[in-house]
């Protein structure tokens, strides 16, 4: 079992960390989380000034693959179907 950060980006101020968790389960051993709550992943967005967690947005387990700034006011997550949010 494996939960950690798959990807990131910076904003283009350099005030903002984005990171999308993922979650991969190699083992035949029960995971921690059982049910719908270890299959919900999200993206986090931090201000880097002072460590704080600004937004989170929930996503599908692993749906999110990565995530880019677009200016300082939107995100875009690429997804594993190929769409992008």
């Amino acid at each position: 079992m494996f939960e950690g950060t798959s990807a990131l980006a910076f904003s283009p101020d350099g005030r903002a960390l984005a990171a999308v968790s993922h979650y991969e389960y190699k083992s035949n051993v029960t995971p921690s989380s059982p049910g719908p709550a270890r299959d919900i992943r999200a993206v986090s967005i931090w201000e880097l000034a002072g460590g704080k967690m600004r937004y989170e947005i929930a996503l599908g387990r692993n749906s999110a693959r990565s995530v880019a700034f677009l200016g300082t006011r939107y995100l875009a997550i690429g997804c594993q179907d190929g769409s992008i949010r």
